[in-house]
């Protein structure tokens, strides 16, 4: 038990680093390079849990403290990576405020009012 509890102490350690090490990045990569994180973290996982579904054997190296900060790491630095760089591609553009846009299309209802201004209903 003391030996699981240590491991998870490491993984939730190993957690904190991968994302702060992620914040430090001066710029974000491309979204592929985080899910390449994540796939060889993932890689170890995956082995570990068939070695002790199928041969119900001790994990070895593989469950060193030290092993399971660095690949909890590397999740943590995969996955908030990957969904920085996945929100930083739905951003609105920063030359949008300044550019002049021409919408063309049929108002299909009177202009309302909302809390945020008025809104129009297009046909689509």
């Amino acid at each position: 038990m003391l030996h699981a509890m240590h491991r998870t102490v490491w993984a939730l350690v190993g957690w904190v680093v991968g994302v702060a090490l992620h914040v430090q990045q001066p710029a974000l990569w491309a979204a592929p390079d985080y899910v390449l994180f994540l796939a060889l973290a993932h890689i170890p996982i995956g082995f570990v849990a068939i070695v002790l579904k199928m041969f119900r054997r001790p994990l070895g190296g593989l469950g060193h403290p030290l092993v399971v900060g660095g690949l909890a790491a590397a999740l943590a630095f995969g996955s908030s990576g990957w969904r920085a760089a996945n929100a930083q591609a739905q951003r609105w553009p920063a030359h949008a405020p300044d550019a002049v846009w021409w919408v063309t299309g049929r108002v299909a209802d009177v202009p309302r009012a909302t809390p945020l201004g008025w809104r129009l209903v297009l046909a689509p």
